[in-house]
């Protein structure tokens, strides 16, 4: 067997390993990832504490007790993230907590050392470092203010205490260093917050963007239907499920009555609150897998999976129904308006377009019947529809 067969076994394990440790929701992961990071850092100072106390280079009661509560408190944030309940706060990585503990915590192990302190500085920065992720620019003065009010507390403390280890002269250049330190990793942090969140910002006006370009590339800005391209796309799919199910199908075309006149009479606002009107009548009346479209103007196309023409017609006379006894003007509220329409059901091996323009022939048969009902087109139902005052 191949060496890359060998290790095929291990990767399942290897995931699930990951898994357990690491969980396997996306944003919880990488969470669990960074704290774990501050973990190993931990981790790795106790270790160099700990040999800093063999060699007698550290205080072996304080840095024990130092070892022991950073270890816990390293363990609990690990087990808060992982576990999701820190999920509860408005920010479950628990970053700001994370970082107010390691000030504290990072003074209390320079004071608890010897020669070689100063390098414990550097955990500072590291601490600082983590905030990039999460924190706001209050948030990094808070937290670059704590650690220079803790380290400059363990300084003076320790150098009043036992100034033959804690040499006042090299804690004063130790507390420049963290007084230029600081701030200036607070301010560089601040400023990759804003861009973070410009970023963030952009990324949402972006998606906004996108979904506002979808939206209109899909539908009709008037009245919130799809639009004609759309419509195409759907019925296509409609056809070929009609070829693999075997489920017939029928379509409506739809023309409201005396549009122009409207327009002429009214101005175009009425006319555009008419179209408004009907979308809004046919979003409540017919069933949530019909599909309504503006095919062009004041036509509309629907689709009615699974119907035939007969069942098409008294969909379609149950929104004309609908239509005449809710629609209603704001401006004109005297009015009443209706809509012609043409049913045509498809018919095995036809081509969609030919259904569609069976449909118009019926649309402009009801037309001239009188206008203000629903015809089928011959190969469905018969014709149907009653008179009304157009």
């Amino acid at each position: 067997m191949s060496a890359p067969q060998q290790g095929l076994p291990h990767a399942p394990l290897r995931a699930r390993l990951l898994d357990l440790l690491l969980g396997r929701e996306r944003k919880r992961r990488i969470r669990v990832q960074r704290t774990l990071i501050a973990f190993a850092i931990y981790a790795a100072l106790s270790v160099i504490q700990m040999y800093r106390i063999s060699r007698g280079l550290a205080d072996p009661w304080l840095g024990s007790i130092l070892i022991g509560v950073v270890l816990a408190a390293s363990s609990i944030f690990y087990l808060a993230t992982r576990t999701g309940w820190s999920e509860r706060f408005a920010d479950p990585a628990l970053t700001l907590p994370q970082m107010l503990f390691g000030m504290p915590a990072a003074a209390l192990t320079y004071a608890s050392g010897g020669p070689g302190r100063g390098a414990l500085l550097t955990l500072v920065a590291v601490i600082l470092m983590f905030g990039a992720f999460n924190l706001t620019r209050r948030q990094f003065a808070l937290v670059s203010s704590l650690g220079l009010v803790c380290l400059g507390a363990a300084m003076y403390t320790m150098s009043r205490l036992h100034p033959h280890v804690f040499s006042p002269k090299e804690e004063i250049v130790h507390f420049l260093f963290t007084l230029t330190m600081l701030p200036t990793i607070a301010v560089l942090g601040g400023q990759f917050t804003d861009l973070r969140d410009r970023l963030r910002s952009q990324k949402a006006e972006l998606s906004e963007a996108l979904a506002r370009i979808q939206e209109l590339a899909t539908h009709d800005e008037l009245t919130g239907l799809y639009n004609r391209r759309q419509m195409q796309v759907m019925l296509e799919a409609e056809w070929r499920r009609c070829q693999r199910t075997a489920h017939g199908f029928s379509v409506g075309l739809v023309d409201l009555d005396h549009f122009k006149r409207l327009n002429d009479e009214y101005g175009h606002a009425a006319g555009d609150e008419a179209l408004r009107l009907f979308a809004q009548e046919a979003r409540c009346t017919l069933r949530d897998s019909d599909v309504v479209a503006r095919w062009g103007g004041e036509e509309f196309l629907v689709l009615l999976p699974s119907v035939k023409a007969e069942d098409a017609r008294c969909a379609l006379e149950r929104l004309r129904a609908a239509l005449a006894r809710h629609a209603r003007w704001q401006a004109h509220p005297h009015l009443k308006f209706s809509f012609s329409a043409g049913v045509a059901e498809y018919l095995p091996g036809e081509d969609i377009h030919h259904t569609i323009e069976r449909a118009d022939r019926a649309l402009y048969a009801a037309k001239q019947a009188g206008r203000d009902r629903i015809a089928c087109a011959p190969g469905g139902a018969p014709a149907a529809g009653h008179q009304r005052t157009a």
